[in-house]
């Protein structure tokens, strides 16, 4: 269900208040003019402005919230120009049925474009974050690290013998064992953490304001949870699925960060988890050689 908030200096208006009522595909909540910032923390869909035109302006101003807007409005000729943001109108006097297919159209809008937007950011099997989106978050996250002087860890992940898993089980139990280890991932990280789905049996989870040695601590932790749980409890010989991690922290020394660094260090110390053995944990700083 959707949320909805109509911000107007008065009482809700009947029409409009009738219109959001009798609606089963959202709920809808009243605030005034003071208490604007307090909106932008809320998970609102849509936000139907009745106030008076001049005032409009301001409001828009204060209100930070990145949704569809839905003016109401007396005057028709009133200059209606609010740059780089999505809204509509609807005059005053309301007709019902008009306003009715106006909130239900800028809402399906954003509900398609959401939706779009989640496809172009997000694997389709796993639901995490592609690898398009990491990269453009690690320039953020590089950047914030570089200004503010904090550590940003990159913990690669690769699932053991995968192709033996596929070959033994088939494709489907190959891709439920992948979704569930994105479960695990998920479950196991920070909001703020980055989890994403980095190649076919790869998954990468970017960790700012994290040391190597917390991120360590936290990898143990997962390659542990993973060999632990049973991914083939139909099995009469189910086999155990293990992972191998590799991580690289910022600031490196004597080298200018950037995200092919990051990256890469990621993967130098992966390849050496599996040269191990494989089931293993190795950071990037505990590899005795150099590049």
């Amino acid at each position: 269900m959707e949320k909805v908030v109509v911000i107007t200096p008065n009482e809700l208006d009947e029409q409009l208040e009738k219109v959001l009522k009798t609606s089963e595909n959202y709920e809808y909540n009243v605030a005034d003019l003071d208490n604007l910032k307090s909106l932008n923390d809320e998970n609102y869909s849509l936000a139907i402005i009745d106030a008076p035109t001049d005032s409009i302006d301001n409001i828009v101003t204060k209100l930070s919230l990145s949704i569809p807007l839905l003016f109401c409005v007396e005057d028709e000729n009133a200059p209606l120009e609010w740059r780089n943001r999505e809204f509509d109108v609807v005059y005053k006097p309301f007709k019902n049925k008009e306003l009715e297919i106006r909130i239900a159209n800028i809402l399906k809008i954003k509900i398609l474009k959401d939706e779009v937007n989640r496809i172009s950011l997000c694997d389709d099997l796993t639901g995490l974050y592609n690898r398009k989106h990491l990269l453009d978050r690690l320039e953020e996250e590089l950047s914030r690290s570089k200004r503010y002087a904090t550590p940003i860890t990159c913990m690669l992940m690769d699932v053991d013998y995968f192709k033996v898993i596929n070959d033994m089980y088939g494709y489907q139990v190959g891709d439920e064992v992948l979704k569930k280890i994105s479960d695990i991932l998920l479950d196991r990280v920070r909001k703020e953490d980055i989890v994403t789905r980095y190649g076919d049996e790869e998954f990468i989870v970017a960790l700012p304001n994290t040391t190597d040695r917390n991120a360590y601590v936290l990898a143990e932790r997962i390659r542990k949870d993973i060999k632990a749980f049973n991914f083939f409890q139909d099995e009469e010989e189910p086999m155990s699925v293990t992972v191998s991690i590799g991580i690289s922290t910022y600031p490196f020394p004597h080298m200018e960060p950037d995200v092919n660094t990051l990256t890469r260090y990621a993967e130098h110390a992966l390849y050496n988890a599996k040269k191990q053995g494989k089931n293993k944990v190795v950071l990037f700083s505990q590899i005795n050689f150099d590049f």
